[in-house]
């Protein structure tokens, strides 16, 4: 893992569904270490071993469900934490130790703000986190993604996800005062975070709006 702030850490790059650049990000609090996204990248563990262990982890949707999560609990005693629509998918692999069924934002371990975003799937959930060392940081998974250059939006509808749902979300996360943005996945570029002025970011959602 790649330190990238005084209290975050980036995963190494791995590769979903064939095309996408997935990276799970790594964040220390003074109430425990917190994964975000999932990882399969063995360097991770390794890593992550040697700054203190996994507390938790922090799913944002559905599509980082699958058999590792299980093997995570194995590797360190931690607490798997998601939306409770997860819990469908993760039958047969292990259980939902915290369920954020609450609707509004509210803060949970670390004072990471739980931001409930259906849209791209109806179990999607973003993390806001205030770093004492200054920025604020947005986890939003695969609500926004880079495609070579280009930032989108994707509805899943398969999965629940619904047009308006993500156009409601969207506008919730423009309100947002954000310094750095955590997407985790991408399409031909090497980096999934990035940092935006609050000009920006505003510009960028209310951009993918107009085209949903």
């Amino acid at each position: 893992m790649k330190q990238i702030f005084p209290d975050i850490w980036q995963g190494e790059a791995g590769v979903q569904f064939g095309t996408l650049s997935i990276r799970a990000y790594f964040l220390k609090t003074s109430e425990g270490n917190i994964l975000f996204y999932n990882t399969k990248q063995e360097e991770d563990f390794e890593d992550i071993q040697d700054l203190g262990g996994l507390d938790y982890q922090f799913l944002s949707h559905c599509h980082e469900v699958d058999a590792s999560l299980k093997e995570n609990k194995k590797k360190f005693p931690l607490k798997l934490a998601g939306q409770p629509n997860l819990k469908r998918y993760l039958e047969g692999i292990t259980d939902l130790d915290i369920s954020f069924d609450f609707q509004e934002n509210t803060p949970t371990i670390g004072n990471v703000i739980v931001i409930p975003t259906p849209g791209h799937t109806d179990s999607s959930l973003c993390y806001y986190y205030k770093s004492p060392f200054g920025k604020s940081h947005l986890f939003l998974a695969d609500t926004l993604y880079n495609d070579n250059g280009t930032y989108r939006t994707l509805v899943v509808r398969q999965d629940g996800g619904n047009v308006e749902e993500l156009r409601k979300s969207l506008l919730k996360l423009k309100e947002l005062q954000v310094d750095v943005v955590y997407p985790s996945v991408a399409v031909g570029v090497a980096s999934n975070y990035f940092e935006v002025s609050n000009k920006e970011w505003k510009e960028l959602i209310e951009g993918l709006i107009n085209r949903l």
